[in-house]
């Protein structure tokens, strides 16, 4: 486990250092939770929420132009703090994910998208 109080910058040298894949959730998100424009200064990301069922479409926009500017896989999470929100978003994988180790390996190589979800199908899908 990582020591309490690191930095953003910190996490993701120690989640790297692990094996790991780092995401910047809900980066525009007004409530100084996320990334925000430190999105530029940090190092060693992977991928950027661009799809959440929490954020405005204007954050959601925001992080995905961010992404793109940064060559950073897109992702999307339903963020499911409230029951209407729950699956909207989500992220698909071609290829099957049973352990944490391939979820990293899979963002790293970035064989995921965002997408949409109506009733347990994909309506719409986030690409450049």
């Amino acid at each position: 486990m990582p020591e309490p109080g690191l930095s953003a910058q910190e996490f993701i040298d120690y989640v790297n250092k692990k094996g790991g894949a780092c995401t910047a959730a809900h980066p525009y998100r007004n409530n100084n939770r996320g990334l925000g424009d430190h999105i530029y200064k940090v190092k060693g990301l992977h991928a950027v929420e661009v799809l959440n069922g929490n954020s405005t479409l204007e954050e959601n926009q925001q992080a995905f132009i961010t992404a793109k500017e940064h060559d950073l896989q897109c992702v999307g999470g339903s963020d499911s703090h409230h029951f209407g929100q729950v699956g909207v978003y989500a992220t698909y994988f071609p290829n099957q994910v049973s352990t944490i180790h391939e979820l990293a390996q899979e963002l790293k190589k970035g064989n995921c998208q965002p997408v949409m979800v109506k009733g347990h199908q994909i309506i719409e899908t986030v690409t450049a």
